[in-house]
């Protein structure tokens, strides 16, 4: 039997109550500079030489630092003042990677330098939070592209993120169940099956980096996901999640007063902060809806609720819009591999036997 919690809005986790601090904090402090140029200046304070900064980024010292005629060390060229550095939301990155193009290879570039830098980097490797993996994962897979580079990358720098004191990133309800959805879907539209135990050594792979297991008494959504997965492909996931298997506890925000507030802006941050939880819903519903019929009809409730914000946002389904948008990535992708393939056909090398005939 599945058991629910039902969250009241002021005990969000942090990472979905984002939306709302920021919506609401003192936008004088946030700088007007797009999401993109606040990470490149954020990046590249905390890669400038420690006893360059005093230089650069203090007003009272440019007259210094133009009078002494130093170098980047990098480029050559001289170096000049800049404003100080300012916070940097969390909500930077969000916005940033909402804003790239399908199809785009810029939030891979990004994300490989961003995690170039070893992790003395501490500001660098600590700004990345559950929330931003999250949407990394979703945003890649279903709409930008890059997926599996980005997967690696983040297993590839794992230890510098643990050693930079940020092992939070790889948890349960963000990171695990974001690979768990967008493998599930990922299985259905190439038609992979479970051939040679392939997905039995990616799941093995993706739950050993997964460090930070505080919730893992709550992810009942987790375990309904990873039973979609062994069904789908033919095997028993608890074998490899053996903590998962009899978690049973959702917590899902069924019945509070955000639900029916009219505020769009109230509306707007349920949509943000559990915009993930019904992806995971609607999944589970898609590929074994017996699961959501065997529980106590709170998925159900949520979804339908969900769905009602969605609406008043006049917004379209998220799920769909997911859905519609790996669909359409496919179909451009396969345009483009059929026109790669025709161009490569028409600029064949003749053979002998063509010369000799003209």
């Amino acid at each position: 039997m599945l058991l629910f919690h039902k969250v009241p809005n002021k005990l969000l986790p942090t990472s979905q109550r984002l939306v709302r601090c920021l919506s609401t904090a003192d936008t004088s402090a946030i700088s007007s500079a797009s999401p993109k140029s606040q990470l490149d200046e954020f990046y590249t304070y905390y890669t400038t030489r420690k006893e360059l900064r005093p230089y650069i980024y203090r007003p009272k010292n440019s007259s210094l630092l133009i009078s002494k005629n130093l170098k980047d060390p990098k480029t050559g060229e001289q170096l000049k003042p800049k404003d100080p550095i300012k916070p940097l939301s969390s909500q930077a990155l969000i916005s940033y990677i909402n804003s790239i193009p399908n199809g785009s290879n810029d939030l891979l570039n990004w994300f490989l330098e961003w995690t170039k830098p070893n992790h003395r980097k501490r500001p660098l490797w600590n700004y990345i939070t559950p929330r931003h993996i999250q949407e990394l994962l979703i945003n890649s897979f279903f709409k930008i592209g890059n997926y599996s580079y980005i997967l690696s990358t983040l297993y590839s720098t794992s230890n510098k993120f643990i050693h930079a004191g940020n092992p939070k990133i790889f948890d349960i309800n963000h990171f695990f169940d974001s690979y768990l959805i967008c493998n599930i879907h990922r299985n259905q539209l190439f038609n992979y099956k479970n051939g040679s135990n392939i997905q039995e050594k990616k799941l093995r792979t993706c739950w050993n980096h997964i460090v930070y297991k505080k919730n893992l008494k709550q992810s009942g959504l987790t375990n309904l996901l990873l039973k979609v997965l062994g069904a789908q492909q033919g095997f028993d996931p608890f074998t490899i999640v053996k903590e998962l298997k009899n978690i049973n506890t959702i917590e899902l925000p069924i019945d509070t007063p955000i639900v029916t507030e009219k505020n769009t802006l109230e509306l707007e941050n349920f949509f943000e902060a559990y915009k993930f939880n019904y992806l995971a819903c609607k999944t589970i519903e898609e590929f074994d809806p017996k699961l959501i019929s065997e529980s106590s009809g709170d998925i159900k409730t949520f979804i339908t609720y969900f769905s009602k914000i969605t609406e008043k946002l006049g917004k379209e389904d998220y799920y769909t819009e997911l859905k519609n948008s790996i669909t359409r990535s496919l179909e451009v992708k396969k345009i483009s591999d059929e026109k790669k393939s025709t161009e490569a056909i028409e600029v064949k090398p003749e053979t002998t036997e063509e010369k000799q005939d003209k």
